[in-house]
C-alpha cells in the first residue's frame, strides 16, 4: 500500500509539469489525486478495524480460558446479552466434567436473562439476596462502574448448602452491547471448611483466653499457697531466735516450722505431679505388685495421717484370690493416698473414715477389677460442686485454703491418674454429712513365672549397720552439705566433703582403695556435674572404681532423671528434701560393710 501511494504522487507531479495542459490531462490528474486520498483513508479505516478485531479476539481468548476454567467447576452456566435482555442458547450442565444442554421446564429460547436467572430447581432456591444482587439491572450498573466480574454467595436454606454465582461481563465493540457469562457453583465444601477453620480459630482463641485466665488464677493461688507456709517458717524462726533461753518455746516453734515445711513440700510435690502428667513425662509403668503388702502399707499411712486426731478408722480389705497383680503401684498408691488424706483432712474430730476393698474377677480368668470405697463423715460438699472437684485449684469455699491447708490439686491428680490407668472414679457427697469415693481399676493377674521372678528380685537381705561407714559427700550448696553432714554424723558415719564433681573425682582418685564405703553425689554442680563425675570414677583403673556404691542425692526426682543416674553408673537415688530415715535406709541397702 505505501508503494502505491508513492507512485501515484509521482505521477501527479509529472503530469502537472507537462507543458501541454489539455483538459483531459487535467481531469486525469484530478482523478488520480482523489483516488490516492480514497485509498489512503480506506487503509487507515481498515487498519483500525483489524487492530480492534485482534484486540477483541485476544480479549475473547482470555475470557474463554477463564470461562472454561469456571465451567469445569460450575454446576451449570449460560451466556446472555444483558443490553438486549436475551439468552439465545440453552443452559450447559456440568455432570462430572461432561457437558450437556439443559432446557429448564417452562422456558423456551430465546428468553430473558432475569427469567432464566431466577429459575431454580426444586429445593435449590437460595436466599433472596442471590437474585437481587445478580439481577440484570444491578449487573449493568456494576459494569458501568468498571466491574467486569461480579460474585455473589448465598445459602440454600432447604438443604443447608451454599452456592456461588459468578458473572463475567464484557462489551461487544461492534454493537456496544454488554455480554455476560454466568456460572453457578456449589461451594458447600469450601464454605464448610472455612466455617470449620473459623470455629477452630474461635475455639483456639477461647482456649487461649481460658489458659490465660487459668494462669492468672494459678499465679494468684501459688502466691498465696507458697507465702502462707513461708510466713510460718520465717515467723517461727524469728520467734525461736528471740526465745533461745526458753527451750519449750523454741521446741514449739520448731514443731510449727516442721508443719509449715511439710505443707510447702506437699505443694511442691503436687505441682511436680501435675507438670509430669501434662508434659507426658509420667507414663504408666506396670509391674508385679504384692497386693496384700500394698494394702497394708496404705492402711499404715492412713493411721499415720490420723495421728493426734480423734477419728475412728475402719478397714475392710477383702484378699485377692491371686495376691499378685500387674499394675502401676506408684500411681495406684498416689490415688489412694490423695483420697485418704482428703478424708482425714475434711473430717472433724469425733468422725469416722472407712476404707473398703473388694475384687470382682472377670470371666477371662486373667483379669480382676479391684474396687476401693473410701467414705467419711466429714464436712461433705454441695451436690452442684461435685462435678467441679476434679478441676485444678477448685475448692468449694475460698476459706478451705486457710482452714484445711489445701490447694485444690489433689483430686485433679487423682482423676488424671485414674484415667491413665483405665479406671473410674465416682463421688457422692452431701453437705455436712460426708463423702464417699468409689474407685475401680482393672488389674491383670500375675502369671506363675512373673510371681517367681518378683520374689527373686525382692528377697531382701538384712540392712547394713551404717555406723562406722566412711562416706564421701559431693554437694555444692553449703546449707545442703551441712545438713547431709549432720544427718550422717548423727548416724555414726564419718564424712568427707567435696564442693563439686571435680573435687569429688580428685578426692576419690587420690584415696586408698576401698577407703570410701559409699559416695553421695549431687547432680547439678559447677565445674563438673554429678553424672560426669560418676562416669569418670567408674572409668578409673582401680579395683574399687566399679564397685563403690554411688547414690544420687538430688532435687531432680523425675523418672527420666533417675534413669539418667542409673545409666551414668549410680546405684540409688535419695530425693531432696532429704529425710534422715530414708537416707539411712537407702545407704543400708546399697552398702556392704567390709569385714
Amino acid at each position: 500500500m505505501p508503494f502505491l501511494i508513492f507512485a501515484t504522487a509521482v505521477f501527479c507531479i509529472i503530469a502537472v509539469d507537462i507543458k501541454e495542459r489539455s483538459v483531459w490531462r487535467y481531469d486525469l490528474v484530478n482523478s488520480v489525486v482523489f483516488l490516492t486520498i480514497g485509498i489512503f483513508s480506506g487503509y487507515h479505516v481498515q487498519k483500525q478495524k483489524i487492530t480492534s478485531l485482534i484486540a477483541n479476539k485476544e480479549l475473547r481468548n482470555e475470557q474463554a480460558k477463564y470461562r472454561e476454567a469456571l465451567g469445569h467447576g460450575a454446576k451449570y452456566f449460560f451466556s446472555a446479552d444483558l443490553t438486549d435482555d436475551i439468552v439465545r442458547e440453552p443452559v450447559t450442565l456440568n455432570k462430572d466434567g461432561f457437558f450437556e444442554d439443559f432446557l429448564p421446564p417452562g422456558i423456551t429460547y430465546p428468553t430473558g436473562y432475569d427469567r432464566l436467572s431466577y429459575y431454580w430447581a426444586e429445593g435449590d432456591r437460595p436466599e433472596p439476596v442471590m437474585d437481587e444482587l445478580s439481577s440484570r439491572y444491578n449487573l449493568l450498573s456494576s459494569y458501568e462502574k468498571g466491574e467486569s466480574m461480579v460474585e455473589i454467595e448465598a445459602r440454600v436454606p432447604s438443604n443447608d448448602t451454599y452456592i456461588k454465582k459468578t458473572v463475567l461481563m464484557t462489551r461487544n465493540h461492534e454493537t456496544g452491547h454488554v455480554l455476560a457469562s454466568v456460572f453457578v457453583s456449589d461451594i458447600t465444601s469450601q464454605r464448610r471448611k472455612e466455617m470449620d477453620l473459623r470455629r477452630s480459630l474461635e475455639k483456639a482463641k477461647t482456649e487461649a483466653e481460658e489458659a490465660n485466665r487459668a494462669k492468672t488464677v494459678f499465679l494468684a493461688n501459688m502466691s498465696h499457697d507458697i507465702r502462707t507456709p513461708l510466713n510460718g517458717i520465717i515467723g517461727m524462726t524469728g520467734i525461736a531466735e528471740e526465745s533461745v533461753n526458753d527451750p519449750d518455746k523454741v521446741r514449739d516453734c520448731l514443731g510449727k516450722i516442721r508443719v509449715s515445711s511439710d505443707h510447702l513440700l506437699s505443694l511442691a510435690n503436687e505441682l511436680l505431679d501435675i507438670n509430669k502428667i501434662e508434659s507426658g513425662k509420667d507414663p504408666i509403668v506396670n509391674k508385679v505388685v504384692y497386693m496384700r503388702g500394698f494394702s497394708k502399707k496404705c492402711m499404715d499411712i492412713l493411721h499415720g495421717y490420723a495421728v493426734n486426731r480423734d477419728l475412728k478408722l475402719i478397714t475392710d480389705i477383702q484378699p485377692l484370690e491371686n495376691e499378685y497383680a500387674v499394675t502401676d503401684e506408684n500411681h495406684l498408691r498416689e490415688i489412694l493416698l490423695n483420697v485418704l488424706s482428703n478424708a482425714v483432712k475434711y473430717t472433724p474430730n469425733g468422725g469416722s473414715i472407712t476404707l473398703k476393698a473388694r475384687n470382682e474377677p472377670r470371666e477371662d480368668g486373667k483379669t480382676t477389677d479391684i474396687i476401693y470405697v473410701i467414705s467419711d463423715t466429714g464436712i461433705g460438699m454441695n451436690e452442684n460442686f461435685v462435678p467441679h472437684i476434679f478441676e485444678s485449684f477448685s475448692q468449694e469455699s475460698s476459706g478451705a485454703r486457710s482452714t484445711y491447708k489445701g490447694v485444690g490439686l489433689g483430686m485433679s491428680i487423682v482423676k488424671k491418674y485414674t484415667d491413665m490407668m483405665g479406671g473410674t472414679i465416682d463421688i457422692e457427697s452431701k453437705k455436712n454429712a460426708g463423702t464417699t469415693v468409689t474407685l475401680r481399676f482393672p488389674l491383670q493377674m500375675a502369671t506363675a513365672e512373673q510371681i517367681e521372678q518378683f520374689k527373686k528380685e525382692n528377697s531382701s537381705r538384712p540392712g547394713t549397720d551404717v555406723a562406722g561407714l566412711n562416706i564421701l559427700v559431693a554437694e555444692d550448696n553449703d546449707f545442703n552439705r551441712e545438713i547431709a553432714h549432720e544427718f550422717l554424723e548423727n548416724m555414726g558415719i564419718a564424712v568427707i566433703e567435696a564442693c563439686d564433681g571435680q573435687e569429688a573425682l580428685d578426692i576419690f582418685r587420690n584415696s586408698a582403695p576401698f577407703e570410701f564405703d559409699c559416695i553421695l553425689m549431687d547432680i547439678m554442680m559447677p565445674e563438673m556435674d554429678g553424672l560426669e563425675a560418676t562416669k569418670q570414677i567408674r572409668a578409673l583403673s582401680r579395683e574399687d572404681a566399679g564397685t563403690v556404691p554411688i547414690i544420687a542425692m538430688t532435687a531432680n526426682s523425675f523418672d527420666e532423671d533417675i534413669q539418667k543416674c542409673i545409666e551414668a553408673g549410680m546405684n540409688g537415688h535419695i530425693p531432696k528434701p532429704v529425710e534422715p530415715e530414708r537416707m539411712k535406709s537407702i545407704i543400708s541397702q546399697k552398702v556392704t560393710k567390709r569385714s
